[in-house]
């Protein structure tokens, strides 16, 4: 199976603007490598509450990449990126 990765434009602004170079780097090598296995929700965290339906990617030092995995599609869209912190509350 092969999947795509789409990302929204707060996510494209976030790795223009306010992440560094090296965890934007990270970040995509670990959607790409979720996009390369038959099953993109192995990788990820199933969120819970307000966020039910979307999947969180861990980034090491302390990043999160949050996506939804449309499987009709096959996309992995990324729908938030950044600091743990900070991720969860938008």
């Amino acid at each position: 199976m092969v999947w795509r990765i789409e990302y929204a434009p707060r996510v494209v602004k976030a790795f223009k603007r306010d992440l560094d170079r090296e965890v934007v780097r990270r970040m995509i090598a670990k959607l790409e490598q979720a996009a390369d296995s038959d099953d993109p929700r192995a990788m990820a965290k199933p969120m819970t509450g307000n966020l039910r339906g979307l999947w969180s990617y861990r980034i090491a030092g302390g990043y999160r990449g949050i996506a939804d995995i449309q499987h009709d599609r096959l996309v992995i869209f990324a729908v938030e990126a950044g600091p743990r912190r900070d991720v969860y509350d938008r």
